[in-house]
């Protein structure tokens, strides 16, 4: 089953932005490094102004960013093909929904076929839309994972967990950063460990970067990570400099690890793939 088309969630001005900051540097600080005026950085990052090649290159180098994939982000030369939703005894469907104030986030379903035992990954928004396509593709939801405690990734887990009947999985990291009342249905899920999803599993694996507490969750052919990678860029890494090489560690050393053919969810955004990341991610 596919989901409908999504754009990039990050153009270039995003990406420069988050490499900047991860690095603890100043618009200043990156002008006086590349030669390129503080004000046109400025236009840059605010999506009003499209770079040279020199520019590209000199950004790359200034940023410990993958100058290729850098250039094509700036061309719209790339983006991901969209991997099939529908691998070896899986399916998925990425549900893109929104909040009252227009934010939306990448809400993700993975079931068994045939008996379609579910995995619920990053209910945010729209409980009553989730319930709804639940009910529709008949499915039976086993677990409800969360990738990080930001709202717009854990904000309708409690209620949905309360629903099914079973707890919330989220990294004990980041248990402080969900609402006290919302706690009660989030359990602390541990680096490896491993749930059943039908006659197969799940695991979960510690993804710090993003935030303290990150996980991904694992299946065979694919990984829902919310947003500790976009296709094409990375999560903003909210602990800044202190935790920017913790975050690229965990994309090269833990996602981009994964098989090559392996899915990847992200929270916001298109899906992608490890091969394609490995080849158009600048980060990576």
């Amino acid at each position: 089953m596919l989901s409908c088309r999504v754009v990039l969630e990050d153009e270039f001005g995003d990406v420069i932005a988050k490499a900047r900051g991860g690095l603890g540097l100043r618009i200043e600080d990156v002008a006086a490094r590349t030669g390129i005026p503080a004000r046109q950085l400025t236009r840059f990052e605010g999506y009003k102004a499209d770079p040279t090649d020199e520019q590209v290159a000199a950004l790359a180098g200034v940023l410990a960013l993958r100058e290729g994939p850098l250039r094509d982000l700036a061309r719209k030369a790339w983006e991901p093909a969209g991997p099939s939703l529908a691998w070896d005894g899986w399916e998925a469907l990425t549900l893109t929904l929104r909040h009252i104030t227009g934010f939306s986030s990448n809400t993700h379903l993975l079931w068994r076929v045939p008996g379609g035992e579910a995995l619920l990954v990053d209910p945010g928004f729209e409980p009553r839309t989730i319930k709804r396509r639940v009910a529709d593709l008949g499915l039976a939801v086993r677990h409800v994972a969360v990738t990080h405690g930001h709202s717009d990734h854990v904000g309708a887990a409690r209620e949905l967990a309360e629903h099914y009947g079973v707890t919330a999985l989220i990294g004990a990291e980041d248990l402080a950063l969900v609402p006290g009342g919302d706690r009660r249905a989030l359990t602390a899920v541990a680096d490896g460990e491993r749930f059943a999803v039908g006659s197969a599993e799940f695991r979960a694996i510690a993804a710090p970067g993003h935030t303290a507490g990150g996980r991904c969750y694992v299946v065979d052919g694919a990984c829902c990570v919310g947003d500790t990678l976009f296709a094409g860029s990375i999560g903003r890494t909210f602990g800044g400099p202190k935790d920017y090489p913790v975050h690229l560690a965990t994309v090269r050393a833990r996602i981009l690890a994964l098989p090559p053919d392996t899915r990847l969810l992200p929270g916001h955004g298109p899906g992608t793939t490890v091969a394609e990341e490995r080849d158009h991610n600048p980060f990576a």
